[in-house]
């Protein structure tokens, strides 16, 4: 099937609509098609989030999205273009699609050659419906370690995010912690194996070797504005929600 038949969302042209609007009538393009094209996906990020936690859909123009059938993303992606073509200003992020992957019917966290096999329950479709949107996601406890995928630097907001949805699920139930294991390993291995690691070491030592008054400037220029990195988040929110680190 072409999916160029099954595209029902209409254009903007010569209709005006609100950022909330424009994003739920997006979040049901990608569910429709998807599903009318069978393939899997799971809307995550601050959409996911907030619909759990009882709070509406903002005005936003970014949607995280992550499709596990490598075998489909390609197709998926062609979809992709096509909603944001006809919904102007809506931008679908599929970057976390690369460190989650499903074959031969199991579920991976995977980063170059490093795998970490997913317990069944880990993920699961949960579907959700937020104001005039519906949507697939994952299980609440689930989202919360998929703050550990992709790596790149955190702004202050998402770290203030993070932290939030942290001590809601906190207070919402204690799941069976041993199942989310992996995400755990995931995150050292992938530290690990980092060639920023290194990077780190030499300039600590760097650091470390200077005269008190330099060290002490570089020390003050550190404390002025953090870099909230996708480790020290996952550290935070493991010691809130898990109570270890």
């Amino acid at each position: 099937m072409e999916i160029n038949e099954i595209v029902s969302s209409p254009t903007l042209t010569g209709e005006q609509i609100d950022d909330t609007s424009l994003t739920e009538r997006s979040i049901n393009n990608i569910d429709s098609l998807l599903k009318a094209n069978d393939i899997e996906y799971f809307i995550v990020g601050s959409i996911a989030r907030h619909s759990y936690m009882g709070k509406p859909i903002k005005q936003k123009n970014e949607i995280d999205i992550l499709v596990p059938e490598q075998g489909k993303y390609e197709h998926a992606q062609r979809i992709f273009d096509l909603i944001e073509e006809r919904n102007v200003g809506i931008n679908i992020d599929t970057s976390l699609t690369e460190n989650l992957c499903k074959k031969d019917g199991s579920y991976y966290l995977k980063h170059g050659d490093l795998e970490h096999k997913l317990d069944e329950d880990v993920i699961q479709k949960v579907e959700v419906k937020s104001g005039n949107a519906k949507f697939n996601t994952l299980p609440p406890e689930t989202l919360l370690h998929t703050f550990i995928l992709g790596g790149s630097n955190f702004r202050d907001k998402d770290w203030k995010n993070a932290l939030e949805y942290a001590r809601w699920l906190k207070q919402r139930e204690k799941p069976d912690h041993s199942k989310y294991k992996p995400f755990h390993d995931f995150a050292r291995d992938m530290w690990t194996k980092s060639p920023l690691k290194k990077v780190q070491y030499v300039w600590r030592k760097f650091v470390n070797d200077l005269p008190d008054p330099a060290r002490d400037s570089i020390s003050k220029i550190y404390g002025t504005e953090p870099v909230m990195t996708a480790r020290n988040i996952y550290n935070e929110v493991e010691r809130i929600f898990c109570g270890s680190a």
